[in-house]
């Protein structure tokens, strides 16, 4: 069997598997500073939105009609002012990964050393 994905965590957050504080960007910079093995204290919001684009953009290629996926993300990340928002973009790039077909990779289970885990990821032992 394949390595276990490097965005294992990123997408078990996207499904539900850890628990969703109120502060999602305090969650993601965990993420990311388990992803790069930096310290959490120096992750910044561009780092974890530099992060999340890059794995949305692999999810895009994936999907059944990727332009109008990505014309999706992009229109839905601005606010009724038509203001762009690095917190909307982030939001949409979740809602993209969590409808990413993950069975052609080896996801691995999530981790209660990284975030609190759901009922889901307590269960959850990996493909």
């Amino acid at each position: 069997m394949d390595s276990v994905n490097k965005h294992t965590h990123f997408y078990l957050y996207a499904k539900g598997h850890y628990e969703k504080s109120i502060f999602m960007m305090d969650d993601l910079k965990h993420l990311v500073a388990e992803y790069t093995m930096v310290p959490v204290n120096l992750i910044t919001d561009e780092d974890v939105l530099n992060v999340l684009l890059d794995l949305t953009y692999k999810c895009i290629q994936k999907s059944s009609n990727p332009s109008n996926t990505f014309i999706h993300l992009l229109k839905n990340s601005y606010d009724y002012d038509k203001n762009f928002y690095s917190y909307s973009l982030i939001d949409n790039c979740l809602k993209i990964i969590r409808f990413t077909r993950v069975d052609d990779i080896n996801i691995g289970a999530a981790d209660p050393n990284i975030l609190p885990l759901t009922e889901i990821g307590k269960w959850y032992k990996g493909i």
